[in-house]
């Protein structure tokens, strides 16, 4: 991360390092927030044409800063040139091609569709240089910045705690970032206080802003995103569970009201966290058992982080979700919340009701064949992760896991908004006073309660 300021950089960038003439190399540049996207969009292994991963951390993750692979010119039609790429910053990238004119002029015109603008290939390297420059700078300021007080002990000391609760390599890469990334954070608000410029101020509160409209995404790292299963009766909730798991954990049955409890189960996917959550089917009962099971639904749909509403094709959509609805304590659910599932979609479509025909709204999946079910494993991690940009960049960035630390970022962002430097330099001065370990034990505590919660 540069220190320029985010009102600078640019959406999509692309232009011709070389001479327009032929020779044995043509050299690309592609600069922007959207570069890395644009580029994997196009990018093809060289092994067997297939896309790579679109984890957003498939190149910060790994040691080289050189891929050789296959640039797809046209995303509708096969054929692939090869290219070598490199990463000479987190935005900025070059496109090693064959020296043709030819093929250098359609990889820009296909930038071009994407969205990017050509600009003069010495103004791009000038960028990049200056990039480059600012970033090993800064990197040079942070290893010999050992930071004080409350500071290492509330941001450095705590990233080997996050790191043994850490669920997968994933996060474990991601959680080890985090002591090198805060260590440059805390530089640049120090050097913008010592600076006393007021753009260099302005931009530290701008990424105080930015880190804490993040919330605590680094809980994400070590606590599980909770996802409730529910919907009436006999809509294929626990034969759904079972079909996400990959075998039988929950009992199935025919008859509606098997489930009467809440059944947690845990789910890594895709190196995230997840507590998969089966319910009792909301309806109205007189069995005391099954009306509490349904209670426990209706409380657990208002505390998860996402909720799975589950239907079946052979009734009205909205005569169901009414039936839900009616029987959840606190109303309708938030749609930022809710992922609509069409389960039973193995029936012949004669059966299904006019409604579901043409619905292209809800995630189809058959729990009965299986399919559907990785689209919807894929459309939980982005629904999850879409609430934390951060844990979505190319580029690691730091993140909050305590409220300690929020708490903290709140005040010296106080302190920068009101532009009291006495202030936010006594605080990047402040001593440890707290016990922060405290903080993890809670965390757990909150993750089990979801576990304790069985009706007697």
């Amino acid at each position: 991360m540069t220190t320029t300021s985010t009102q600078s950089r640019p959406e999509l960038e692309a232009a011709q390092l070389t001479p327009r003439a032929r020779g044995a190399i043509a050299c690309l540049g592609v600069r922007g927030v959207r570069a890395y996207r644009a580029l994997v969009a196009h990018w093809r292994r060289v092994s067997d044409g297939v896309a790579p991963s679109c984890d957003p951390q498939w190149l910060w993750g790994k040691d080289s800063r050189a891929y050789f692979g296959l640039f797809q010119l046209r995303l509708d039609r096969p054929g692939a040139d090869q290219v070598v790429l490199i990463r000479r910053t987190a935005e900025a990238f070059e496109l090693h091609v064959h020296g043709g004119q030819l093929l250098a002029q359609r990889i820009l015109e296909a930038l071009q569709v994407d969205g990017a603008s050509l600009v003069d290939g010495a103004v791009w390297e000038r960028q990049v240089a200056r990039e480059e420059r600012a970033s090993a700078e800064l990197s040079a300021h942070a290893s010999a910045w050992e930071g004080v007080g409350l500071i290492d002990a509330l941001f450095l000391e705590q990233v080997e705690p996050l790191l043994s609760r850490a669920c997968s390599q994933k996060t474990a890469r991601f959680a080890c970032a985090q002591r090198a990334l805060w260590r440059r954070f805390f530089v640049r608000v120090n050097r913008a206080l010592s600076s006393g410029e007021d753009e260099a101020l302005s931009e530290a509160l701008v990424e105080c802003n930015a880190l804490l409209s993040n919330g605590l995404a680094g809980r994400r790292l070590f606590a599980p995103t909770t996802v409730l299963i529910l919907g009436e009766p006999n809509v294929g909730k626990s034969s759904l569970t079972n079909a996400i798991l990959g075998f039988d954990r929950v009992l199935t049955s025919r008859f509606s009201g098997t489930t009467r409890d809440l059944v947690r189960v845990p789910l890594t996917y895709d190196g995230w966290r997840f507590d998969l959550i089966d319910s009792a089917g909301l309806r109205l009962t007189h069995d005391p058992l099954e009306r509490q099971g349904v209670a426990l639904a209706s409380e657990m749909a208002r505390r998860a982080h996402l909720a799975l509403r589950v239907f079946e094709p052979t009734r009205d959509r909205t005569e169901q979700i009414r039936a839900i609805d009616k029987l959840l304590n606190h109303g309708e659910l938030d749609a930022k919340r809710t992922v609509d599932v069409l389960n039973k979609t193995d029936l012949p479509r004669d059966h299904w009701h006019d409604a579901w025909r043409n619905d292209v709204t809800a995630c189809r999946v058959s729990a009965l064949t299986g399919s559907g079910v990785p689209e919807l494993l894929q459309t939980l991690v982005h629904r999850a992760l879409s609430v934390y940009p951060a844990l979505c960049a190319t580029e690691p960035s730091p993140v909050l896991w305590l409220r300690s630390q929020q708490s903290y970022l709140q005040q010296l962002r106080d302190a920068l908004a009101g532009g009291d430097c006495i202030g936010a330099r006594a605080l990047l001065a402040q001593s440890a006073t707290d016990d922060y370990d405290r903080e993890y034990e809670q965390e757990d505590d909150a993750c089990n309660c979801v576990t304790e919660e069985r009706l007697a």
